[in-house]
């Protein structure tokens, strides 16, 4: 099995591979795909492209994520 195809993909938010656009969570997912393992297609709930003033409004708050045990 080979990934090299994946190398010249173009980036777009909220891409799945639609049109061989992906973006990082998109990649995760091909990738976890082509090894047999189907991973979830999670957003954020304003988006990939908010996710820092989601992560900087959690810090501020005192909020913060818990660990998920594998």
């Amino acid at each position: 099995m080979t990934y090299t195809d994946l190398l010249t993909s173009r980036f777009e938010y909220d891409a799945r591979g639609e049109d061989g656009a992906f973006d990082c969570y998109g990649l995760c997912m091909e990738v976890s795909r082509r090894l047999g393992k189907e991973l979830p297609d999670v957003t954020t709930p304003e988006g990939f492209i908010n996710m820092e003033a989601l992560l900087s409004r959690e810090a501020e708050s005192g909020e913060s994520w818990l660990p998920v045990p594998p």
